[in-house]
């Protein structure tokens, strides 16, 4: 997600960063209630950086939306997604990456989102997220994807390991 933000011009060097990735074109918006009020494509307050798939416009596939917060402030965070207007019914599920100080953690939905779902909240103290809670529906890891014809996120059985003939 981290490279995908990148690519859509969103800040990836924050203190604090939480992006949302999904795999369709829907418009699903991130949402945060913290210290700086409610953050959302309403009131981006310099901190939603990215918002795509916004009003009909730009129907990624494969789209992010982005929070960074360069200081950010204490106190309590809640992460919500909201599945504001829904264009198709492949490849539903979303991806909340939660990035401080450099550790990054991803929470996925694997499903149907409808209305506004809470995904994550924690408490941004003394430049560290402490009482991360993952609310539910949400789990820890990534999603699976289908790429090249194998399953993301998930063990292969090989038979055999060789170096590529372009190596």
């Amino acid at each position: 997600i981290k490279d995908k933000v990148k690519r859509a011009g969103g800040n990836t060097n924050a203190k604090l960063r939480v992006s949302l990735g999904w795999f369709n074109s829907d418009d699903l918006d991130i949402h945060a209630d913290c210290p700086d009020g409610h953050i959302y494509f309403g009131n981006k307050s310099g901190i939603l950086d990215v918002d795509m798939n916004a009003f009909g416009q730009m129907n990624a596939v494969d789209p992010v939306e982005n929070l960074s917060w360069a200081k950010p402030r204490e106190g309590r965070y809640g992460i919500v997604v909201s599945q504001y207007n829904q264009r198709n019914r492949e490849r539903p599920g979303c991806v909340i990456e939660l990035e401080c100080n450099g550790v990054v953690q991803q929470f996925s939905y694997d499903g149907f989102l409808s209305g506004q779902t809470e995904a994550i909240s924690f408490r941004y103290k003394n430049g560290e997220v402490t009482d991360l809670k993952v609310h539910a529906g949400f789990i820890g890891g990534g999603v699976s994807q289908d790429k090249w014809g194998i399953q993301t996120e998930q063990f292969i059985k090989v038979n055999t390991v060789m170096f590529s003939p372009n190596h």
